[in-house]
């Protein structure tokens, strides 16, 4: 067509880029399910989803056990699920891109992979497979009559997970550059990241503790992405003590720093291997 403009060389560049990028990550996201699962690709996934499920089931029986009066609204499995999802989305997250960033060095690889897109792809499979099965937990239990198991803004839900994912991939970076160096440290991250159980809202409302508390348990950015998340399901949900802001800055330095670290690490880590 006369007068119209043909895209330069450097938009045809950025495409094929892209659309390679994009071939590499398709490949990377099928090679990885087989070799993870095989043919039980989604079984394998959903069976690694089993523990926050234990987790919700035995605080609802110490919750009932006990006696003890419910922080929030009228369901345990509702309160203690919206705070079980995300916390455990950031710790698997963490845990998980090292493993990605290790079993990368034992496989073929395609002519243009660098490790960081398996981290990628790792992470996404691992994202997908909690946002489904916290999707079916919820769906469960509003089909036993919980009617704020449906959150009344779903994006709102889904942007605070995004959110968390961002900030487990950043500090799963960095963890994977530290245990290369130190491999004691893939025992000991495990264990560390777990105890954020007991500092992220699980079984509390933050707004509700004292100052003296509220103070110092803000500065844990995953509490933020509770609130976060807690807020698409109770529409009157204390937003106090969140911060959108800080959650979504936290994990923007954690990955920036940890892509950083990485790049400046990756010769001499590939050189001791």
């Amino acid at each position: 067509m006369a007068g119209a403009a043909l895209p330069s060389s450097g938009d045809r560049r950025w495409d094929i880029a892209l659309r390679n990028q994009w071939n590499v990550l398709t490949a990377i996201f099928f090679r990885d399910a087989d070799s993870r699962h095989g043919r039980r690709f989604l079984l394998g996934y959903f069976a690694s989803a089993i523990e926050p499920l234990m987790i919700v089931s035995v605080l609802a029986i110490l919750f009932t056990a006990l006696g003890r009066h419910l922080p929030y609204g009228e369901s345990i499995l509702l309160f203690l699920g919206t705070g079980v999802f995300p916390i455990y989305l950031f710790i698997h997250t963490s845990v998980r891109v090292r493993q990605a960033l290790g079993i990368g060095k034992h496989r073929i690889r395609f002519p243009i992979e660098q490790p960081l897109d398996l981290v990628v792809i790792h992470g996404f499979q691992h994202f997908l497979t909690s946002v489904v099965v916290a999707a079916l937990y919820f769906f469960t239990l509003r089909l036993f009559g919980v009617d704020d198991a449906i959150p009344h803004d779903p994006l709102l839900a889904l942007a605070a997970l995004s959110a968390i994912f961002l900030l487990g991939l950043g500090v799963g970076i960095i963890n994977s550059v530290i245990a290369r160096i130190v491999p004691i440290w893939d025992l000991i991250w495990p264990a560390i990241s777990r105890t954020t159980l007991h500092f992220s809202g699980l079984y509390y409302v933050a707004a509700f503790l004292p100052p003296t508390i509220r103070t110092w348990l803000v500065y844990n950015p995953v509490l933020h992405g509770t609130n976060w998340f807690r807020q698409a399901f109770y529409v009157f949900y204390p937003t106090f003590a969140t911060s959108k802001a800080f959650l979504l800055g936290s994990g923007l330095v954690a990955l920036t720093f940890g892509l950083l670290l990485e790049a400046a690490t990756r010769q001499y880590l590939e050189a001791r291997e």
